[in-house]
Parts: C-alpha cells; sequence; structure tokens
C-alpha cells in the first residue's frame, strides 16, 4: 500500500470536494485494499498536504533496514523523504539536478547507505551518500542507460540499456567503471539483484 500511495498520488491529488485540477472527478469507491482511495485514508493525505515530488513523481527508493521511502518528481531537483513509519514527510534532500523538465531515477544501496540518482535526459549518474551527504559524479553513462539493479554485497551498480554496450558495471563507492558486456539481450525493461543466490534477474 505504501508503494502504490506514491503512484496514485502522482494521478490524483484527493481534497474533501473530489476536485483534481480544478477539474470535479467521480468519488473512488472501492473494497479493495489497494484501491487508490483506501490507500490515501491508510496514509491520512486526505488531512494534510502532499509533497509536490509525489504529485510529479517520477521515481522512488526504499530503504527497508531504516524505513524511508525516497521520492523525486520531474520538476523538481529535491528528494523527499517519507518515514514509514509514521508515514509522515520528515526532510528534503538537493540532490543537485537542474531546475528543468528531466526524467530521472532514484536507486538506493541500504547496506552502504548510498542513493544513486540517474539523470535520464543528460545520461549522467551521480551517487550520494546518505550519512555524510557526500555526492560523487556526475560521470556520463552510455546512450540508453537507465535500468539499474544494486548489488549490496559487492558494492556494485549494475546499469542495463536497450542499446550497446547492454551492460554496465560501476563500483558503488567510486562509480569507477569496472566491466561492460553485450551478452544481455536488447530487451531487458526492468532489472533486480538477489544477493541470496546471488543472481542478476
Amino acid at each position: 500500500q505504501r508503494g502504490l500511495s506514491a503512484t496514485a498520488a502522482a494521478e490524483l491529488t484527493p481534497t474533501a470536494q473530489n476536485v483534481f485540477q480544478g477539474k470535479a472527478v467521480k468519488p473512488i469507491s472501492c473494497s479493495n485494499f489497494l484501491c487508490p482511495l483506501t490507500t490515501f485514508r491508510s496514509l491520512r493525505l486526505m488531512q494534510r498536504p502532499i509533497d509536490q515530488n509525489v504529485i510529479t513523481l517520477l521515481s522512488a527508493a526504499v530503504d527497508h533496514r531504516r524505513n524511508r521511502v525516497y521520492v523525486i518528481g520531474r520538476l523538481t531537483p529535491h528528494i523527499a523523504v517519507l518515514d514509514g513509519v509514521t508515514e509522515e514527510w520528515i526532510s528534503v534532500i538537493d540532490s543537485f539536478f537542474p531546475f528543468e523538465d528531466i526524467k530521472k531515477k532514484l536507486f538506493l544501496d541500504p547496506i552502504a547507505n548510498y542513493l544513486y540518482l540517474i539523470d535520464l535526459t543528460n545520461q549522467q549518474l551521480k551517487r550520494m551518500d546518505l550519512s555524510s551527504g557526500e555526492i560523487i559524479g556526475p560521470v556520463i553513462l552510455p546512450e540508453g542507460n537507465g535500468i539499474a539493479a544494486v548489488d549490496s554485497l559487492r558494492g556494485r551498480l549494475y546499469l542495463l540499456s536497450k542499446k550497446p554496450p547492454y551492460l554496465t558495471v560501476f563500483d558503488g563507492k567510486s562509480l569507477n567503471h569496472l566491466i561492460t558486456s553485450n551478452e544481455l539481450p536488447a530487451t531487458v525493461s526492468a532489472a533486480a539483484y538477489y544477493e541470496k543466490t546471488d543472481t542478476l534477474y
């Protein structure tokens, strides 16, 4: 439900009058626990403003160890931080992206407490140490990159592309380029690393 709340909020800003962008909308009513209205109520968003990052949500990254959710919107360089326990917005982090309409993605290494920021418009990668605030980068990415998976076990960031090289591996701390490979298919649309079996899906 928490994961869907941000997605649902990106499509509909709820108010007591059921108005979105000045237009009346039909009230949502359903019994499914994944219903957007149920999700909004669970987060009590009817009673408090929604962060602008959520309204224009592009990407979110979850830190299961610290119970934090990091979200970033399309029209802002700021990353909003949601406390997963209290379900309150607790802080805003400057990503130092430009104030432009650019596509962005967030990926998180919960063990190192690193947040990886990808600028898909300008093909750039940065790494933020959430403990110290240190930012490394930007590093220029090969064209077409934007699908990523974090290997916390080795401290690696795997970037996949629909254009060669299809796989690029970066050192998670320094962002040094380690490996490129064309052995993966060009049709990959999502990726995840599973530590228990040391497998990249």
